[in-house]
């Protein structure tokens, strides 16, 4: 309904001294700093701008038990029954202490569409159950780099993108202790750029101990194509060659596949080969158990290796320009303020991000996003970002998420993307040639 003061609706909640105004349309929200409920919630912004939607319903009350959350102005200058004509703020979210009927509560006057709604309600969350469904403030963030070394002429880094990626690193280290960017290699195609590129690829190379390193397959190659576990440790010990050439740290123990091939469904040969020539102990992917929805990706861990869940942020091989970014780039600006990216870091205690080479040459959006997302986080939060090396990443992961350990068993042929990256050999046209049925056996016979 269209806000007005014509459908401005104003009514007492039944047997509470509390009032309600409807149908408003509001801006400029902000936060009551002495609001009790405020945990995760930094109250030192103002959200500037109209809030969605034009049905909201804010709430006034004189009695002690309210406290306001949130506040916001009406959009128009309508008045509301009830309250003097200059009253300048009217509240969005009111927590209800409970000395009226002994129930403490939190209302909202709109849905969860607004993120300041979403960051609140976790908090209420915390508050109304004593802290019992509550994470602690720590938020561990690894950014990883796919396909260095990779990459048409023309999306790779040059000089100035290499240096501007080294002075991103000590900038973010100011908010994050030891932020370092985890850079993952494919060894075959250095040198492989304009002379520029290829003159930003020995900058890269002459950092190499200012940045975390790992191996992303010599040739970029997908492992499940690989049925001759030989043949998969031939190609990575090309990268491991590499790597000792250029002087590249090669006991990180950690990897990423191309595409995630063959991390889950789980391709044999690959987690063999990893430990054969890498020593490989931790990897990640965004395939397990489904690519979506993102906020069910778990971990696991398989043949000794720790498989750590990965998150997208909005960064694909072919988002390089801002002003191109798909459905302009406003949409990437929400993705990062309040939007997905946002609320992974809020909701997530660990989050690898996959990025890729292209997104930090050109318009360098890998730099824009994170130092963005940083900047954002600490205005509007009190979430402590850390950071730490995947294997100690991995055991953070295990400690918090224990019951992950052990991996769920699905059947490929029912994710088109698991299919996509299941090994030729296997089909899903035929019976096992073995099954074998019954009830699991626990105890001693």
């Amino acid at each position: 309904m269209q806000a007005n003061e014509n459908s401005l609706l104003s009514a007492q909640l039944k047997g509470f001294p509390l009032f309600l105004h409807s149908n408003l349309a509001l801006k400029d929200c902000s936060i009551n700093p002495k609001s009790p409920l405020l945990y995760i919630t930094r109250p030192s912004e103002v959200e500037k701008g109209v809030l969605p939607g034009e049905d909201w319903t804010v709430f006034q009350s004189n009695h002690s038990t309210y406290e306001p959350v949130l506040l916001a102005k009406t959009k128009s200058a309508e008045s509301i029954p009830h309250m003097s004509v200059d009253a300048a703020l009217h509240t969005t979210v009111m927590q209800d202490l409970g000395l009226h009927d002994g129930i403490q509560r939190v209302l909202f006057g709109n849905n969860l569409n607004f993120w300041l709604h979403k960051l609140v309600f976790v908090d209420s969350v915390s508050f109304l159950t004593g802290k019992r469904l509550s994470l602690p403030l720590d938020r561990y963030i690894l950014v990883d780099i796919d396909d260095i070394f990779v990459g048409k002429e023309g999306t790779r880094m040059k000089v100035e993108d290499v240096k501007a990626l080294f002075d991103t690193q000590k900038e973010l280290r100011t908010h994050i202790p030891n932020f370092t960017f985890n850079l993952g290699y494919s060894g075959k195609f250095f040198h492989t750029g304009t002379d520029a590129e290829d003159e930003g690829d020995d900058l890269l190379l002459s950092y190499v101990k200012e940045f975390w390193w790992f191996p992303h397959m010599w040739s970029h190659m997908q492992p499940h194509l690989f049925h001759n576990q030989s043949v998969l440790a031939e190609q990575m010990t090309l990268n491991k060659k590499f790597a000792v050439e250029h002087g590249i740290p090669t006991d990180m123990g950690y990897a990423v596949a191309p595409h995630h091939s063959g991390v889950y469904p789980v391709h044999v040969q690959l987690y063999e080969a990893w430990k054969q020539v890498w020593s490989i102990r931790v990897t990640s992917t965004e395939e397990y158990p489904h690519l979506k929805p993102a906020r069910y990706r778990r971990g696991f861990i398989h043949n000794g290796i720790m498989v750590l869940p990965r998150q997208t942020c909005g960064l694909f091989t072919h988002t390089i320009f801002y002003n191109e970014y798909p459905g302009g780039s406003s949409e990437l600006d929400k993705i990062i303020n309040g939007g997905e990216l946002f609320l992974t870091v809020l909701l997530n205690p660990i989050s690898i991000f996959m990025t890729h080479l292209s997104n930090y040459g050109n318009d360098r959006l890998g730099l824009y996003t994170f130092k963005h997302l940083v900047r954002f986080l600490n205005s509007w939060t009190n979430l402590k970002l850390q950071t730490l090396p995947p294997v100690q990443l991995a055991q953070k992961y295990f400690q918090i998420f224990s019951e992950e350990k052990d991996p769920l068993w699905q059947d490929p042929c029912e994710d088109k993307r698991h299919k996509d990256i299941w090994s030729k050999e296997k089909t899903c046209d035929r019976f096992p040639k073995l099954l074998i049925i019954g009830p699991q056996k626990t105890g001693a016979s």
